[in-house]
């Protein structure tokens, strides 16, 4: 199996890699990005992902290929790798897996946003899972994802 994640925090990017290993153990690749571009390139570039988890905020370049205008979060960062992969017909399974509640200052609500992600990529959005590092509900959340892809 192989796993894109694509996800700015180091934190919670080992969190959802040591999960991922309790439950598939040795049988997963899994390639990391940090960064809206970089996320971008992995999926033109590394071959067929079972399943990308992505982040919904993030910067738009790795902070060690930034000249100092991309390394500050985009809102919808996540929503632009889709509308990428959409217009180049690329369909792998996509879960949103964010630890925000709303964005753009409180005027979108996650629910709202997955309405319109359903709405725009249901061919390959699964859902999305609301992270937070205190509360393992998340993990139960990503199970059953991954359960789906066997």
């Amino acid at each position: 199996m192989k796993i894109l994640i694509v996800e700015d925090e180091f934190d919670k990017r080992e969190d959802i890699k040591s999960h991922i290993n309790e439950i598939i153990g040795d049988h997963v690749l899994i390639t990391e990005c940090e960064s809206l571009r970089s996320g971008l390139k992995k999926i033109l570039t590394e071959g067929k992902f079972d399943l990308i988890l992505l982040d919904m905020s993030m910067p738009n370049f790795d902070s060690e290929d930034d000249d100092g205008g991309g390394s500050k979060p985009e809102s919808f960062a996540g929503r632009e790798i889709m509308a990428q992969m959409k217009l180049r017909g690329i369909m792998y399974p996509v879960v949103v897996i964010t630890q925000y509640k709303s964005f753009e200052k409180g005027t979108v609500t996650l629910e709202e946003l997955l309405d319109q992600l359903m709405e725009k990529y249901s061919d390959f959005f699964w859902g999305a899972i609301h992270y937070n590092s205190g509360i393992v509900g998340w993990k139960k959340d990503l199970t059953g994802f991954i359960n789906r892809l066997t």
